[in-house]
């Protein structure tokens, strides 16, 4: 077997195991198990103004998705939310980020 055979299969060899290694760390069971599930935002809710408006204040509507229902944030449970403002609700605007809500604030 020539040198330069010998030298591009020991580069494969490496290169395969290099490959093996990085999955093996991120395919890890233990890896896993130390994060919790995350909890799944699962309402949405569009807030419209109360009136009119001016100018095309009304075409930028805000969605708030949360993890509970409103009902459940008005009985007390404080819980997160995430605030997106939609352009006519079909496409997203700008993205506020997350926002804590309390009773007084349904």
């Amino acid at each position: 077997m020539s040198v330069l055979r010998w030298q591009a299969l020991s580069r494969r060899r490496n290169f395969l195991v290099l490959v093996i290694a990085t999955l093996a760390l991120f395919h890890h069971p233990g890896a896993r198990a130390a994060s919790p599930a995350p909890v799944p935002y699962r309402h949405a809710y569009y807030l419209f103004l109360n009136g009119a408006g001016s100018g095309c204040e009304a075409c930028y509507v805000p969605l708030l998705i949360t993890q509970n229902t409103l009902e459940s944030v008005a009985a007390g449970t404080l819980q997160e939310g995430m605030l997106i403002i939609t352009y006519e609700r079909d496409s997203i605007w700008q993205s506020k980020g997350t926002l804590s809500l309390h009773a007084k604030d349904i």
